[in-house]
């Protein structure tokens, strides 16, 4: 009958109930932990969830710029200016108009077809300057709050052993006071100690398949921006090179 009992109460009381019941005989502290464990779970998806919008977004913006600044579409990248976007807004715009300025500074002119190497190559200098500045801004904007996942994915498990732990110590603490020793008086206090640590597993995993899918992105829209600010470089060189005498003939090709 012993043998049959606690079989039959596992198929009687499915997991969740299981769960519920350790949860009800938890301490405080189990009570506590597992409130932490809830807050982080929310706050992670919520993160999660946001940021994956939030990148989708920005590389939505960034890839319909790109389109409409092929060479086939726009023939030269220094004609342009803010007011050539409309309202488009992207973060490839703010690469091109940190450039373009950087470009045109007052202390070279806006007469860039005059230039001799010397100027040219300080209006270069001072071009790929701002890209490099910008790209490494739009790249922290990108890594923003990934920070937060990461202490989640990395601290819940250890929270929850915490809570485990504290659990078995109050367990055997309990019956050390009452003198009893049975499996029947130690089972209820282990069950409520390990669900702790399922919480733990529960918040942890799914965040850290959601953490590291968020991280691919982050990096392909870091390589796709490097590759874009590489392009206004290479775009705004091969303008300078058409607007000088003899190379008015100049076409781009098609990438």
């Amino acid at each position: 009958m012993d043998l049959v009992t606690p079989l039959t109460w596992g198929l009687v009381n499915p997991p969740i109930a299981n769960a519920w019941l350790a949860l009800k005989e938890s301490s405080g502290v189990g009570w506590v932990i597992i409130g932490i464990l809830g807050v982080a779970s929310i706050f992670t998806w919520t993160i999660i969830f946001s940021k994956a919008m939030e990148l989708r977004k920005i590389r939505k913006l960034n890839l319909a710029l790109e389109k409409k600044l092929h060479p086939n579409s726009c023939n030269s990248l220094l004609s342009l200016t803010e007011n050539s976007f409309g309202g488009h807004r992207s973060h490839y715009q703010q690469l091109l108009l940190n450039a373009l300025k950087a470009f045109f500074r007052q202390e070279f002119g806006s007469n860039y077809h005059e230039d001799d190497e010397a100027t040219y190559a300080q209006r270069m200098n001072h071009s790929e300057s701002a890209l490099r500045r910008a790209v490494a801004n739009r790249t922290e904007e990108y890594e923003k709050n990934m920070v937060f996942l990461s202490i989640i994915v990395t601290s819940a498990p250890f929270i929850g052993l915490l809570g485990t732990v504290w659990g078995v110590m109050d367990a055997f603490g309990a019956i050390g006071l009452s003198g009893g020793g049975s499996i029947q008086d130690l089972a209820p206090g282990v069950s409520s100690a390990l669900l702790t640590t399922v919480g733990g597993l529960v918040v942890a995993i799914p965040s850290v398949v959601g953490y590291n899918l968020l991280l691919d992105r982050v990096r392909g829209l870091t390589i796709e921006i490097e590759n874009f600010s590489s392009l206004i470089a290479d775009r705004f060189e091969l303008d300078w090179l058409k607007a000088q005498p003899g190379n008015e003939s100049t076409q781009y090709t098609a990438e």
